[in-house]
């Protein structure tokens, strides 16, 4: 299992963690309360489902951009640069670029259908009345969901090291980094190496989000969280299985 889905998981349930969090993105949650804000918080106050889903929409979103900027800003321009036989400066080569974009064409299209699903529910407009825990069963279940993802999870473990050489062996790549950094005017102080870890930290997300929907259903919505329970097993299995938990020691007592 990735060590970034782990960091990603203990980040979002403040689980104590050796690594600094802030080299890690997390998709955004709501902002913690201020003190002028009265005792009885929604932050007090369990979520409703609804309220869950209208989060998945919004961070959805943010994490859509954000694969979008890894795309347009970075990947196409540099394959396009790899491809090119007539261009004067060569950036990276063509296998560069295959190790640190991996799937990520296929990836985009994925979960900008399910944003879509996800908006119909909340605004009512589902074929079939479907649930939100009907369109996430589908959308996770889906085999190119699981296939694409699984792919990028197991490339993910030499994708940061290759990052690491390529800045300092391509003496083009540092600029080009530092240009394109700059074109990202919407995501401020986000680069490279940070939209390259969110395919990852986005599955972490989704666990974290699927369990407090199951927390929050009510009785009458209590069918649908054999669903989610589904799709947080399928992501669980997409990143290797479940962290081990060790069984806590047995004191012995002298008799």
């Amino acid at each position: 299992m990735s060590d970034l889905f782990k960091l990603g998981l203990e980040v979002g349930t403040g689980q104590k963690h050796p690594v600094d969090p802030s080299s890690i993105h997390v998709a955004p949650v709501p902002p913690a309360p201020t003190a002028s804000t009265p005792s009885s918080t929604a932050s007090d106050t369990p979520r409703t489902l609804r309220q869950l889903t209208t989060e998945l929409l919004q961070t959805e979103r943010t994490y859509i951009k954000r694969l979008r900027a890894l795309k347009e800003t970075y990947a196409d321009p540099l394959r396009s640069n790899a491809l090119d036989t007539t261009k004067p400066v060569e950036i990276l080569t063509a296998a560069d670029t295959l190790v640190l974009f991996s799937n990520i064409d296929e990836i985009l299209p994925l979960n900008e259908e399910f944003i879509s699903q996800v908006w119909r529910v909340l605004n009512g407009l589902s074929e079939m009345d479907n649930t939100i825990a009907d369109v996430v069963q589908k959308h996770f279940k889906n085999e190119e969901f699981q296939k694409e993802y699984k792919s990028y999870i197991e490339g993910f473990g030499g994708v940061l090291a290759k990052y690491e050489e390529l800045v300092v062996a391509r003496t083009q790549f540092a600029p080009f980094l530092k240009v394109a950094d700059g074109k990202i005017e919407d995501l401020p102080g986000v680069g490279l190496k940070d939209l390259l870890k969110d395919p990852v930290s986005r599955l972490a997300r989704y666990i974290i989000l699927f369990k407090a929907m199951i927390a929050s259903l009510e009785e009458a919505e209590e069918p649908q969280r054999a669903k989610l329970e589904e799709a947080a097993e399928v992501i669980w299995d997409i990143v290797g299985g479940r962290p081990e938990t060790k069984e806590p020691a047995v004191e012995k007592t002298e008799t």
